[in-house]
């Protein structure tokens, strides 16, 4: 593009250097402190509506907890809706799964109380 190539750094993503560079909490401290066992295999949940289907997030949320009970071996751990059109409606629909089924979920900045010492 015209630029000087001694000019032009190749640097990636900074947050990865974070992660690398930081101490986490032992596997057993994190499930003790979150009351929850990971399985062999386990996932993280983070579910946003198609923006531009309005009024559809309560069916897309179902669709998607109707195929996840399909894997009960696998631990599961819900973030919870931010501010998505019909948030409420999602959050309900994930806290009524979670208490269905043994998985975790979490409402509000969480990984600092729990992942790092």
């Amino acid at each position: 593009m015209g630029e000087e190539p001694k000019r032009v750094f190749d640097v990636g993503a900074l947050g990865v250097d974070n992660v690398l560079c930081q101490e986490f909490l032992p596997r057993q401290e994190i499930e003790k402190k979150l009351h929850f066992q990971f399985q062999p295999i386990n996932i993280l949940v983070t579910f946003h509506p198609v923006t531009l289907e309005s009024g559809q997030a309560g069916n897309q949320i179902s669709q998607l907890l109707q195929a996840l009970e399909s894997f009960p071996e696998i631990g599961m751990v819900f973030t919870m809706p931010g501010a998505d059109k019909e948030s409420e409606n999602i959050f309900v629909k994930i806290k009524k799964f979670v208490k269905k089924i043994r998985i975790l979920f979490f409402h509000g900045p969480w990984a600092a109380n729990f992942i790092f010492p």
